[in-house]
């Protein structure tokens, strides 16, 4: 029952980025802050998690495709645009998975259903008055809409 090919795979990014120096033109030295406030110094460092992997495993036999991957991204932490003495945004580690079966009616022609985000996580909610769009969630590490399922037809013409 369990025929076909069973790929997996695995990939893991870990980047750190700091802003160890500004270099201000004569007239602003010593208001370096003009230039690079601490939000945007921190937006530079943590516009992306840190750290990142995802474990998928794809498995195939004769025209079925079934796909599953599971998602990690590390924790980060943005400035807020109030700035001090409001406290930065932190946002957690977080967690998902996307889930996905096709189906290969012709060799050019394939049906796929699947799920987004299977555990619906949300990124950690932020004082809307401080976030870039005005929600509680805000989409740094991923999408802020949660679990979503989907229906894909992809036909290739030549």
């Amino acid at each position: 029952m369990w025929e076909g090919e069973l790929t997996t795979f695995f990939g893991f990014n870990y980047g750190k980025t700091d802003v160890t120096s500004i270099h201000a033109p004569a007239a602003l030295v010593g208001r370096a802050d003009v230039l690079l406030s601490d939000r945007e110094r921190l937006f530079i460092e943590n516009g992306s998690p840190e750290s990142k992997g995802i474990l998928g495993f794809d498995w195939t036999r004769d025209k079925w495709n079934a796909n599953v991957k599971f998602i990690y991204f590390g924790e980060q932490t943005l400035g807020t645009f109030s700035g001090p003495p409001v406290p930065n945004q932190h946002y957690n580690a977080k967690a998902s998975a996307d889930f996905s079966v096709t189906y290969s009616i012709t060799e050019s022609t394939k049906l796929t259903a699947g799920m987004a985000n299977v555990f619906d996580s949300t990124p950690t909610r932020q004082n809307p008055d401080e976030t870039d769009n005005g929600h509680v969630y805000e989409s740094v590490q991923f999408g802020l809409n949660g679990a979503s399922w989907f229906l894909r037809l992809h036909s290739r013409f030549f």
